[in-house]
């Protein structure tokens, strides 16, 4: 999961701190429902 972040946030061309945030924020909720779901 944290290599799928920096792949994601790496591979971003706009290097914004809020477009990071914005992402980071994404994967956590998602691994967050995924985790949820698997339980």
């Amino acid at each position: 999961m944290i290599e799928l972040a920096n792949r994601i946030v790496n591979g971003e061309p706009v290097k914004t701190p809020a477009i990071e945030a914005w992402i980071i924020s994404e994967i956590i909720w998602w691994a967050h429902n995924r985790d949820n779901a698997l339980v």
